[in-house]
């Protein structure tokens, strides 16, 4: 794995810089941006996203998430709904800015049929930025050690048996996570030391070193005692 470490004193402020900077160079590129989000602590980096960001380069984002909970938007299990209520992203958007994974009242199978169809031909099935969290379990979007979805075909799957609640949940696979080529984890606190260290160690059985050319942002000083 290619990862790199760095050490802040405000990760997420750095992760949100850093992303910023890769959608700044996405779209001197490419034109736009296809950009993919978790929900809870790493969306916090969008606060300092956006304001780093002209108006015309936020309107060329495509953007998803990584992951979400099959809940109605309003639980605050959803992290789309979180997203939206705490101000991190506006409804003041373009349409079709936005492709959310879950939509209220929708089935299964008919939202992998959405999503499958939405990431072909919106995203053409790739992926420019994403910007991923991680649990203490060390499972990044909802792909957990040990668990089947980490073997998914396809862009998106679902899972009923999530390890972490609540277990229904759907989410991107790594067949499509890896085409990303600015990858940007931002883990915080004391609770995820021990997962950040088998990421570094290169424990196959981390989630996140199946995603290549990863920059793990945390304000842990790993190697050392707590």
């Amino acid at each position: 794995m290619g990862e790199s470490l760095v050490i802040s004193d405000d990760p997420i402020r750095e992760t949100g810089r850093r992303v910023a900077d890769a959608i700044l160079a996405s779209d001197a590129e490419r034109g736009g941006t296809r950009f993919a989000i978790a929900g809870g602590s790493a969306a916090q980096a969008l606060a300092f996203v956006l304001p780093a960001l002209p108006d015309d380069v936020w309107k060329r984002v495509s953007l998803t998430w990584v992951d979400e909970r099959r809940v109605p938007f309003d639980s605050p299990d959803s992290n789309r709904g979180e997203a939206y209520r705490k101000g991190w992203l506006s409804k003041d958007r373009p349409p079709g800015f936005e492709l959310p994974l879950w939509l209220d009242d929708e089935t299964n199978d008919r939202a992998l049929r959405r999503l499958q169809t939405a990431l072909a031909d919106r995203f053409r099935s790739k992926l420019d930025v994403t910007l991923l969290g991680m649990g203490e379990d060390g499972h990044i979007a909802s792909l957990f050690p040990g668990h089947p979805a980490r073997f998914a075909k396809g862009p998106v799957t679902t899972l009923d048996d999530s390890p972490k609640p609540p277990p229904q949940r759907i989410t991107l696979t790594y067949e499509i996570l890896r085409t990303s080529r600015a990858q940007f984890l931002v883990a915080t606190g004391e609770g995820k030391r021990a997962a950040l260290e088998r990421v570094l160690s290169g424990d196959p059985l981390a989630p996140a070193n199946a995603l290549p050319e990863l920059t793990l942002v945390t304000n842990l000083r790993l190697g050392e005692k707590p």
